[in-house]
């Protein structure tokens, strides 16, 4: 999407960059969040990951959802 968007000079508005950015953020938590979640659901004990990486899983997680949030917030209150 992002080659389509930068080559082609018509999609250069707020929106079409709105979209990418929404779509990044969703593309994000789906790479970061869906394999433990997948992986826990197989395995609950004993729970294969470090601490940290389950803590960055989830600031990961919530960076995204917020993302997502605010980019649909700011698409809507300009149109």
């Amino acid at each position: 999407m992002a080659v389509v968007i930068l080559r082609n000079k018509n999609l250069h508005t707020g929106v079409h960059f709105y979209l990418f950015s929404l779509s990044v953020s969703d593309i994000l938590l789906l790479i970061f969040g869906l394999p433990q979640e997948i992986i826990y659901l197989w395995q609950k004990y004993p729970y294969m990951f470090i601490e940290s990486f389950c803590i960055f899983q989830i600031i990961v997680a919530e960076t995204c959802s917020n993302a997502s949030i605010l980019t649909i917030m700011v698409l809507s209150v300009e149109h």
